[in-house]
């Protein structure tokens, strides 16, 4: 029998970073799973980097003022955005609890989302943390919920979902 180890690491800026691996013994498991997810880590770091997004020692300080005034100003126009999205979305959790809606027996597990706005390289990078084959998200310019996902051949897709006329 297999035994499989499954790692979930929750991280402040990246999202969520998950790795998984079934061996023969649990030790074998373990560390293949420490290797792969120190590999994970370090190509989150190096494109964090890579993107000036790195707080640390390898980011650049000479443009360090320019951005926390331009993260401060992005962290205004979000909260003003939050704040809307929970007021649409308690009233909308609202409605749900006055129906008293139920599924069917077949349903086995249901899973409430609360999707932040990302753009799509966002959401493809979590998507690819995480190791899922496709990823629900809110478009950060449109606003409108959309699932990307991983084609068969090579490169992603992207469902938009659009209302009937």
């Amino acid at each position: 029998k297999l035994q499989k180890v499954d790692v979930t690491v929750y991280t402040y800026r990246n999202g969520v970073v998950r790795v998984e691996d079934a061996e023969a013994t649990l030790y074998a498991s373990i560390d293949i799973v420490c290797d792969k997810l120190s590999r994970k880590m370090t190509k989150i770091k190096e494109k964090a980097i890579a993107k000036g997004k790195w707080p640390g020692r390898a980011a650049d300080k000479s443009i360090a003022k320019e951005e926390e005034e331009e993260e401060y100003n992005e962290y205004l126009s979000e909260v003003m955005y939050e704040t809307a999205v929970f007021d649409r979305e308690e009233r909308l959790r609202q409605e749900l609890e006055q129906l008293n809606k139920t599924f069917p027996s077949t349903v086995r597990r249901s899973k409430v989302l609360e999707l932040d706005p990302v753009s799509l390289d966002d959401a493809i990078d979590e998507m690819e943390q995480v190791g899922h084959d496709f990823f629900v998200y809110r478009d950060l310019e449109s606003d409108q919920i959309q699932v990307v996902y991983r084609r068969a051949e090579e490169g992603y897709g992207i469902i938009i979902p659009k209302k009937r006329d």
